[in-house]
């Protein structure tokens, strides 16, 4: 595995189910939400490519983050559609990056969509529908919101 690209860090709220499938790292910048990850063996399908789960888990969580943490306080947006295309396979090692745009933000329901790349190779698109929960996230493990 080689380092992880200039302005990601770990990923800000871990649950057991993130930490078993990272790391995860995340970046917000002037280029919006993006997260990404280096596809290892335990992303693996039988043919030893990217698992199409792992690729529908990555955009299904970028997106989810991307909503959550584009309000203050936080607030949780669950998934209630989820659309993945994929479009080429992601070999063992490669840097995964997912650019998340939030299309629509109502009271109830949003609307995002992202693209997954392995440098210029465009992986896979992903469109979700998620439902606001209305209620602030409540912290993890120790973590704080101002």
């Amino acid at each position: 595995m080689t380092d992880v690209p200039a302005g990601f860090e770990p990923i800000f709220r871990l649950s057991e189910f993130t930490e078993l499938i990272g790391p995860l790292y995340s970046c917000q910048d002037d280029g919006g939400f993006r997260m990404g990850l280096y596809f290892g063996d335990k992303h693996a399908n039988a043919r030893g490519k990217g698992h199409g789960g792992m690729i529908s888990t990555l955009a299904d969580l970028a997106m989810g983050y991307a909503l959550a943490f584009s309000e203050t306080p936080p607030r949780p947006f669950v998934t209630v559609n989820l659309n993945v295309d994929f479009l080429s396979a992601i070999e063992l090692g490669e840097w995964v990056e997912v650019h998340v745009n939030i299309d629509r933000k109502g009271r109830s329901l949003a609307f995002a969509r992202c693209e997954l790349q392995a440098g210029d190779r465009l992986l896979g698109r992903a469109s979700g529908v998620f439902k606001n929960s209305g209620e602030a996230l409540e912290p993890y493990r120790g973590e704080q919101h101002d």
